[in-house]
């Protein structure tokens, strides 16, 4: 994972975590019934559980990106130095 990546991972992340954590402060600071601020507390979880699995997708699918440019790059490096090598590739004979 490149360093980019990881910074929006980890950026992402902490945002959620705040939010979450922000979220169930104002519910339990709230005047309300306990089971008012129980509904609201499992709504929250419910809304939270849905953010962190749509930022775990949004990473697997910037890690996939960066994992395939990197498999492009490393293949067209690989290339280049055969060539300037004049290493001929035995698949390519066929």
């Amino acid at each position: 994972m490149s360093v980019e990546s990881r910074t929006v991972a980890d950026s992402t992340i902490a945002f959620f975590s705040g939010v979450t954590l922000g979220a169930i402060a104002g519910l339990l600071l709230a005047p309300r019934s306990g089971k008012e601020t129980r509904e609201q507390l499992g709504e929250q979880a419910q809304i939270a559980a849905k953010r962190i699995r749509e930022t775990g997708q949004a990473v697997r699918d910037s890690v996939m990106n960066a994992t395939e440019s990197i498999r492009r790059e490393v293949r067209s490096k690989k290339e280049e130095f055969e060539e300037q090598a004049g290493i001929n590739n035995p698949a390519e004979g066929m």
